[in-house]
């Protein structure tokens, strides 16, 4: 059999779709791609798409057009599953013309450095939730489950983890600019470079010092301002009250003008 002749023989069934996507949509700002990833994976397998969007499938190497037209159809129904599972914020990471692969590829790398960030973006939100009469308990108690949930399926959370979230936590009331550059950081933060309560701890003692620094700053301000103030000048002069007079250096006692007691009636 001659190479030609083998690669006739590949064949590739058209796929008709028989199972829809009925879990939460992928959006990053809920955190939620190790779920959908479960849940989309499962999808695309019982449809026999999965292989599609992992790269498995290659253009097939023919030229029977049945078996390309096939493959065609088949991978954009792959690419067309795969964005019927994502929300309208996850569009511009999408393009139909580059096949599901490299969109779940894209996808894969637009959401891997979720991490701690988002694990303490969750617990964060799950811990300033509290009962109210106006929500029922159930719902809220609900929403704070998967809202943690979500923070453990990104990865163990340990004790470091929890310390940043706490020491995060104490910051973000009165100090939100250096809350805002520790979160910076944690985003940045890799598995290989991890960014730990004991970065955070640094950070602290740095603001400290410049904390320090203004303070004493402004304690030297305020005693020059103190030490160049003009002071008060007391005077045991005697001023007139003889409203015509008015003048410094004797008392209406002595007055010579008219309404003073010195005043003579020429």
């Amino acid at each position: 059999m001659t190479a030609d002749s083998e690669l006739i023989t590949v064949s590739i069934l058209f796929i008709k779709l028989l199972v829809q996507y009925s879990g939460e949509k992928l959006d990053k700002h809920k955190f939620n791609y190790n779920e959908w990833c479960k849940y989309v994976t499962i999808a695309l397998s019982l449809n026999s798409l999965y292989e599609y969007v992992t790269g498995d499938v290659n253009t097939p190497l023919t030229t029977e057009p049945q078996v390309l037209s096939n493959w065609k159809a088949n991978s954009c129904l792959a690419y067309t599953f795969l964005a019927s599972s994502v929300s309208p914020s996850e569009c511009p990471f999408m393009d139909m013309t580059k096949g599901p692969y490299v969109n779940w590829m894209n996808l894969w790398d637009h959401h891997q450095k979720e991490g701690p960030v988002c694990q303490v973006q969750l617990l964060q939100q799950a811990l300033s939730i509290q009962c109210s009469k106006e929500i029922p308990l159930p719902e809220t108690a609900d929403k704070i489950c998967t809202l943690i949930e979500h923070a453990f399926a990104m990865g163990d959370i340990k004790a470091n983890l929890l310390c940043c979230i706490t020491l995060l936590n104490s910051l973000s009331k009165h100090f939100s600019h250096a809350h805002s550059i520790i979160s910076c950081d944690i985003a940045t933060s890799t598995m290989s470079t991890p960014y730990t309560s004991k970065d955070i701890h640094c950070f602290l003692e740095n603001e400290q010092s410049l904390l320090e620094n203004d303070q004493h700053g402004e304690s030297q301000s305020t005693i020059a301002l103190a030490t160049h103030a003009k002071p008060v000048k007391w005077s045991n002069t005697p001023i007139c009250r003889n409203p015509i007079c008015k003048k410094s250096g004797h008392t209406t006692d002595f007055c010579i003008k008219l309404g003073g007691d010195g005043w003579e009636d020429n």
